[in-house]
């Protein structure tokens, strides 16, 4: 008995020193479109594509990791220059899939985007024409085609789900898509939108809740509402380059999700960022991405 419990020992230090002399073929540019410090705990840090990151990467060696801040110009810029470069937090669209690999799992899962609405006006005409009901999304294309003024502010580069792009688009004269590039995305949409420069914008609750809480602002008569076009829940993935590098490291991140996705830790990282929700309603939808039973 002894003798067998030796021999498994030495069987899983050998498996753990094959894995990590693995990784030492692998070098990541990490694209990061906040300012992430490896060093600072999850504690003191504020944002979930970089927490599950920090957890995902543990098993490279620090000195083969490179992370550049980035706005989506410059990533983009990366992406199509660079033979190891890796984005987190990106959503599957068909022309990505073209370009870039992905992780079989997600990396991050959380509740879809909503309209905020902030135009009285607005407000009143989505009450009284498209009236939502408990659990019924409005549709953004009856909304489109309703021949209401107003200006929508949509992060520039972000993919909101190919029926959603294709209607901000397309979107007809009565209504003006204000986009925003550059540092600091989200943070400048809430922003304008709680100065009433920009009548709605689609965000994420848990973004929306955030960011309104760091800017220490209180805006009173927002409406939210969910919407038809989108699922209830997103899922991020990781998307690397299409090259041998890129392969080799998407390898590794698939590895780790399916390890990692499993533990307490890795929903605990997704219960902090949505303190605001409901932490049933969290771990259900985590449930069902991950065929796990939390």
């Amino acid at each position: 008995m002894r003798f067998r419990f030796l021999s498994l020992f030495i069987l899983a230090c050998q498996s753990g020193i094959a894995w990590a002399n693995a990784n030492q073929d692998l070098s990541l540019t990490w694209i990061s479109d906040t300012m992430l410090d490896m060093q600072i705990s999850q504690e003191k840090s504020f944002e979930l594509n970089a927490d599950t990151f920090k957890i995902l990467s543990r098993d490279l060696p620090q000195s083969s990791v490179t992370i550049i801040n980035a706005n989506q110009q410059r990533a983009d810029l990366l992406l199509d220059t660079s033979s190891n470069a890796c984005i987190g937090n990106k959503i599957k669209t068909p022309t990505r899939q073209e370009k870039y690999l992905f992780t079989a799992l997600p990396q991050t899962i959380f509740p879809n985007q909503r309209l905020y609405v902030n135009n009285d006006s607005l407000i009143s005409f989505l009450n009284e024409n498209i009236k939502e009901e408990f659990g019924q999304a409005i549709s953004m294309s009856q909304l489109f085609n309703s021949q209401q003024k107003f200006i929508l502010g949509v992060i520039k580069g972000r993919s909101f789900g190919q029926a959603l792009d294709n209607l901000i688009a397309n979107a007809p004269n009565n209504i003006q898509i204000w986009q925003r590039a550059g540092d600091g995305l989200s943070i400048g949409i809430m922003d304008m939108f709680m100065h009433h420069r920009i009548d709605a914008i689609i965000e994420y609750p848990s973004v929306y809740e955030h960011y309104g809480i760091q800017l220490e602002k209180q805006i009173s008569g927002v409406k939210s509402y969910a919407i038809d076009e989108v699922n209830n829940v997103v899922s991020g993935y990781i998307m690397c380059v299409d090259t041998d590098m890129g392969k080799k490291l998407i390898n590794y991140f698939d590895q780790q999700l399916a390890k990692q996705t499993l533990t307490q830790q890795y929903l605990n990282v997704h219960l902090g960022w949505f303190k605001h929700s409901s932490p049933a309603h969290i771990t259900e939808l985590y449930n069902q991405a991950y065929k796990t039973q939390f």
